[in-house]
C-alpha cells in the first residue's frame, strides 16, 4: 500500500510540475526587452547592408564605372566587400552574445524543462527557432526599409555615377532603376536568417552541453 501511495504521490507531483512549468516557446520570449533589442539592432544592420549592397550594385552596373582604371575598380570592390563582410560578422557576434545572455538569464527555465524530461536537442531547437524567427523578421524589416530608401535615393545614385564621366573617357546617360536590384531585397532576409540560425545553433549547442 505504501508503494502504491508513493507512486501516486510522485505522479501527482510530476503532474503539478508540468502544470507549473513554462511553455517551451517561453524559453526565449519574443516580447521581452532583450528580444526586442536584438530585433531593432539586427533590423538596422540589415537595413544598412541592404543600402550599401544595393547602392554598390547600382554603381558598378553603370557603364561609367567600367571605364575607370583597374586599380580604382579593385580598390572600390575590396572596400565595399570588406565593409559588408564586417557588418555580417557584427550580426553574427550580436546573435552569439544574445544567445549566451538569453541562456544564462533563462537558466532556471531550461533546468526545469530538462528535469521534466525535455532533451537537450529539444531545448536547442526551441532556442534556435526563437533566434531564427528574430533574424527572419529583422531581415524582412531591414530589407523593406532599404527598398523604400533606395527608391528615393536612386536618382542621386545615378547622379553620382554620372560624376564618373569626369574621370573617364566614356560619356553616357544612365537610366537604370532601383527595381533592377530586386533580388537583393529578396535574398537579404535569407542571408540574415541563415547567419542568425547558424550563430545561435553553434552557441546554444556549446552552452547546453557545458551547463546541462
Amino acid at each position: 500500500m505504501n508503494i502504491i501511495n508513493k507512486v501516486i504521490d510522485k505522479s501527482e507531483a510530476k503532474r503539478v510540475m508540468k502544470q507549473l512549468a513554462p511553455r517551451p516557446s517561453s524559453i526565449i520570449s519574443s516580447t521581452n526587452f532583450h528580444s526586442k533589442y536584438l530585433f531593432i539592432v539586427i533590423s538596422l544592420l540589415s537595413y544598412l547592408i541592404t543600402i550599401l549592397l544595393t547602392s554598390f550594385v547600382i554603381l558598378i552596373g553603370q557603364p561609367e564605372f567600367s571605364a575607370l582604371s583597374i586599380s580604382m575598380i579593385q580598390t572600390s570592390l575590396i572596400s565595399w566587400v570588406t565593409l559588408i563582410f564586417i557588418i555580417f560578422v557584427i550580426i553574427a557576434y550580436i546573435i552569439m552574445y544574445g544567445t549566451h545572455t538569453s541562456i544564462i538569464y533563462n537558466r532556471n527555465t531550461i533546468n526545469l524543462l530538462i528535469q521534466l524530461g525535455a532533451s537537450n536537442s529539444f531545448v536547442i531547437s526551441k532556442i534556435v527557432y526563437s533566434f531564427t524567427k528574430i533574424g527572419l523578421t529583422a531581415g524582412l524589416t531591414g530589407s523593406f526599409a532599404g527598398l523604400i530608401t533606395i527608391i528615393f535615393i536612386n536618382p542621386f545614385l545615378l547622379q553620382i555615377s554620372g560624376l564618373f564621366n569626369n574621370i573617364s573617357d566614356l560619356v553616357v546617360v544612365s537610366t537604370n532603376s532601383a527595381y533592377a536590384q530586386y533580388y537583393i531585397f529578396m535574398l537579404m532576409p535569407i542571408f540574415i536568417t541563415v547567419i542568425c540560425s547558424i550563430s545561435s545553433y553553434l552557441t546554444v549547442k556549446r552552452l547546453v552541453k557545458k551547463y546541462y
